[in-house]
């Protein structure tokens, strides 16, 4: 029981963090063009091509740069799921 309380905990946390982080991309971003459905997995991937320099960017990468892989991800996860 401990395990589940501590992984529902932990994705909520994960939850939260990418609304966090959703807010600062809307400023260059609006919010409807998340509105698409965009597949999670390519939406992270193309977050961690910019942190590590696979994927030429203007500002991308070193707004990237500023996060962890899981905080992509959360972020990633919350902006696919926007309806």
């Amino acid at each position: 029981m401990l395990t589940l309380i501590i992984f529902s905990s932990s994705l909520a946390a994960a939850d939260v963090s990418g609304k966090m982080i959703a807010y600062g991309c809307f400023s260059c971003h609006t919010e409807k063009s998340f509105n698409l459905k965009l597949p999670v997995p390519k939406l992270t991937q193309a977050l961690i091509a910019f942190k590590y320099n696979k994927k030429q960017a203007t500002i991308m990468d070193r707004i990237a740069k500023g996060y962890t892989d899981a905080e992509l991800n959360a972020v990633a996860t919350y902006l696919g799921n926007l309806k």
